[in-house]
């Protein structure tokens, strides 16, 4: 009897483990690849701004036959960055707009009257391999994205305050960063050294770039209130969350290097 518990006293020890908990293993969706450290560029354009209570238009005017035309929404949208050699789950880039316009009606609407606004402003934005994206700022000397709030710089007397948010919302939160979005697409441009040997030699048999498709909605903003902006409930400041940003970059390039998306591979 003395053997037989004893025996048993052993299987309970060694059973013991098998009910530890197991950590769950984090998902990975992707991940941005540079071959180098350096700096990125990159030129893009707007399809849709919406902050606040501007919704950008471009610049405004007539054709020959009376009808009305609109330029591009910004006269320029550039993205500038610094990447680390390696593989990493997120890309942090200054996105610079410049020269945005918007048209805003004066008195009655009736009266046709607008007034002509035209803003620049620089946001941070980490893109994240779960195609979500952080907006906030960036620090001059800092690869992370800063809590603070982005200020247009225009001719309005409204101005409009981007505070640090993750989008989608839910992207923010701890189950949503195991969930895969559709905010930011990526894609690697692909171009071939072949024939030029210098370029092959420095680069490999292509040349890797990265191109990315933004579609951010709900985007909060604020606008402080003032003497000359206000409304008729004389708040302290309004808030706003139908903002949209709809970005498009081609060809983002690292100087000197190699940059490119790889999706996370489905295992059997």
């Amino acid at each position: 009897m003395v053997a037989c518990a004893a025996a048993l006293c052993t299987v309970g020890v060694m059973a013991t483990p098998a009910f530890a908990k197991v950590e769950k293993e984090k998902h990975v969706f992707g991940k941005f690849v540079a071959s180098t450290t350096g700096t990125t560029t990159g030129i893009g354009t707007v399809n849709k701004l919406q902050l606040g209570p501007y919704k950008f238009t471009g610049e405004e005017s007539q054709n020959e036959s009376g009808e009305d035309e609109f330029g591009p929404l910004c006269k320029s949208v550039k993205a500038t960055g610094k990447v680390v050699e390696g593989e990493s789950e997120s890309l942090l880039q200054t996105i610079h707009f410049s020269h945005c316009v918007t048209n805003e009606g004066v008195g009655n609407a009736g009266e046709g009257l607008k007034h002509r606004i035209v803003v620049n402003f620089n946001l941070g934005i980490e893109f994240h391999s779960n195609h979500s994206a952080t907006f906030g700022e960036i620090e001059p000397e800092s690869a992370t994205i800063q809590e603070g709030t982005v200020v247009f710089k225009g001719n309005s007397t409204c101005k409009v305050e981007i505070p640090s948010q993750t989008v989608p919302v839910k992207a923010g939160t701890e189950k949503g960063a195991e969930s895969e979005f559709e905010a930011a697409m990526y894609a690697t441009d692909e171009e071939s050294t072949e024939g030029n040997k210098p370029a092959e030699k420095k680069f490999g048999p292509f040349r890797d770039r990265l191109n990315i498709e933004t579609e951010f909605k709900h985007v909060k903003s604020t606008v402080p209130l003032n003497k000359s902006c206000f409304d008729t409930k004389f708040g302290e400041s309004k808030n706003y969350n139908n903002g949209v940003i709809d970005l498009e970059f081609e060809r983002i390039t690292l100087k000197n290097g190699n940059l490119a998306f790889v999706p996370a591979t489905d295992e059997a």
